[in-house]
């Protein structure tokens, strides 16, 4: 177990190097503390007069810090640096890539709100290993030292993310006696109920959702960490989840948050707020955040960013572009196909040249109608979708082989079709190409129904 510590002498910084010295001295032989200090490098060159005065001051400090921790028995490693604070310890981290980054935090007011903006948020948003940001040290050394179980209160959904902060539980487990709560906070309908009140299995009148959701979190919670007492709670949310969250964090006296964090940025960000940045920036306790990144699970979630629909202009088929939008809730690229038949491509026009003429006039001019018709069922309200669109006609034989081909050019994670074409004929054509396309395509096939009216 190797921690890197970030520290700026501050108390606050020295409880969390306490906390990191607890955790390496009940790992394995070996673990260590990179206790990390970054000078501000105003003046650019540590070669300046000014900036080796301040280096060698901070580099004093930090071997004194380092001779207090190592009094406990550990291992330290001394880490000085030169640069903004966050951005040095993403590049420590880089560099030696630690099990788990600790942070203190300067406790309520504008104070923490500078410390932690600018240093532990954007450690949290980029980092890709745990961050434990520690604010009131107590319990979790009173925890170290077994006086007491660490009371931890994890944010359960049914999202990876989610499962990177309960496999975490089971390293918190190592290190002491833990009395796990689970949260799950779900979006409100009305406004009956302003979720004041956790809802727990032993309180009536609770809705038949609320019950199997309580069942369902606790199922995945001892899939994850296995025969060990577990409290659920589910909890309706009008506004904001983060806030509710440490709402019933309060109530429960939760010494730990547990967050789990896909880690969002851009686009994505700006379409779905983040729920572990909002826990991170106003939790007045310990948090944990588990980045989706430092999570190896025994399987592997696959990414949608482009995907492929083909359509025949029938409801079904167009209705499938539906599907495809919502497969991207966070932005990506989505391609509109369509095959324009061709039934005789095998025509000689040396044999049958006037036949084969006015056949290619016939495919030539279904082409171009086609290419309108695609160009209008592209979504025109794009400003806040993030879903680059684009669209392709092709005449071809074989419709199947006409999709594969520009699933394949296009790099598409999954094609959407409809499942009813417009008449009897092109039905019987589309379920067929369905059924062919399925025998053959390597990638997986989004199979839409038409609308019932």
């Amino acid at each position: 177990m190797n921690i890197l510590c970030a520290t700026d002498f501050s108390d606050s910084a020295k409880r969390a190097a306490d906390v990191a010295a607890g955790m390496v001295a009940k790992s394995e032989t070996g673990s260590t503390v990179q206790l990390l200090h970054s000078v501000p490098d105003w003046l650019v060159s540590a070669e300046m007069p000014g900036t080796a005065l301040l280096a060698e001051r901070s580099d004093g400090d930090l071997e004194r810090e380092a001779l207090r921790l190592r009094h406990a028995g550990i291992s330290v490693r001394k880490d000085l640096r030169y640069g903004p604070p966050a951005e040095e310890v993403l590049l420590a981290a880089e560099d030696h890539p630690p099990h788990l980054v600790i942070m203190g935090s300067t406790g309520a007011g504008l104070g923490s709100r500078w410390l932690i903006g600018s240093v532990a948020e954007r450690v949290a948003s980029l980092v890709p290993v745990p961050i434990l940001v520690v604010r009131n040290s107590e319990p979790l050394l009173g925890w170290l030292r077994k006086e007491r179980p660490l009371r931890v209160l994890c944010a359960v959904d049914f999202t990876v993310s989610a499962d990177a902060a309960m496999a975490y539980i089971k390293q918190l487990l190592s290190w002491g006696p833990v009395h796990v709560e689970a949260a799950h906070v779900t979006p409100e309908k009305g406004d009956s109920d302003t979720g004041r009140k956790p809802s727990v299995p032993a309180q009536g009148g609770e809705t038949e959702e609320t019950t199997s959701l309580e069942r369902d979190i606790w199922e995945r919670l001892h899939d994850a960490l296995g025969d060990l007492p577990i409290e659920v709670y589910v909890r309706p949310c009008a506004g904001n989840s983060a806030a509710t969250f440490l709402e019933l964090a309060r109530e429960r006296e939760a010494d730990l948050l547990v967050v789990g964090s896909d880690q969002r940025h851009g686009m994505r960000r700006l379409a779905a707020p983040s729920f572990s940045h909002g826990v991170i920036v106003h939790s007045q306790t310990n948090v944990l955040c588990v980045p989706v990144k430092s999570f190896h699970p025994d399987y592997t979630v696959p990414t949608i960013r482009n995907v492929l629909v083909a359509t025949d202009f029938s409801p079904a088929g167009n209705h499938a572009i539906l599907y495809a939008q919502s497969l991207l809730p966070f932005g990506g690229r989505i391609k509109l196909f369509h095959v324009c038949h061709d039934p005789s491509p095998s025509v000689n026009p040396i044999i049958a040249s006037e036949i084969y003429f006015e056949h290619s006039m016939a495919v030539t001019k279904e082409k171009d109608e086609a290419e309108t018709t695609i160009a209008s069922l592209i979504p025109r309200q794009l400003s806040t979708s993030a879903i680059l669109f684009s669209s392709e006609v092709v005449v071809h034989g074989d419709a199947a082989e006409a999709i594969r081909e520009a699933a394949g050019k296009f790099g598409a994670d999954v094609i959407c079709m409809g499942t009813h074409g417009r008449n009897r004929a092109t039905s019987v054509l589309l379920g067929s190409t369905v059924q062919r396309l399925i025998s053959k395509s390597t990638i997986p096939i989004f199979v839409a129904h038409a609308p019932r009216v």
